[in-house]
């Protein structure tokens, strides 16, 4: 059998669609791992809500409460919070090392598990 007829044979089975969006789900499921993994690392010991959270002010994860009225200039504005340093967060880079890649999937984490945060991306 030639490609072509191979090709066709699985669209016409729905193979296609369906590896598709299997492959769509497993990079998403991939991402989540990554993002869940640089939130533990360098997020979680401020914003899970713990004693470090509560000195310093840190909103938990989830609590859109606690998210209310944070992150208004934007996503990209809040990495660049992060990364640096503001007046309301220390910059990951210098007091942890981190470089923006580890700060956008720690803040994409937090987003996600967040509902009052999801419009700002």
């Amino acid at each position: 059998m030639n490609i072509k007829k191979s090709i066709s044979k699985a669209i016409k089975l729905g193979i296609i669609p369906l590896l598709i969006v299997s492959s769509i789900y497993s990079n998403r499921v991939l991402a989540d791992v990554e993002e869940q993994k640089a939130f533990k690392s360098a997020c979680s010991a401020c914003h899970n809500g713990g004693i470090r959270g509560f000195i310093s002010g840190a909103p938990k994860i989830g609590s859109d409460k606690a998210w209310k009225g944070r992150m208004t200039k934007g996503f990209e504005q809040a990495i660049d919070d992060v990364l640096n340093g503001s007046e309301n967060h220390i910059s990951m880079k210098k007091e942890k090392g981190l470089d923006e890649t580890s700060v956008r999937a720690g803040l994409n984490y937090i987003v996600e598990k967040t509902k009052t945060l999801q419009a700002i991306k």
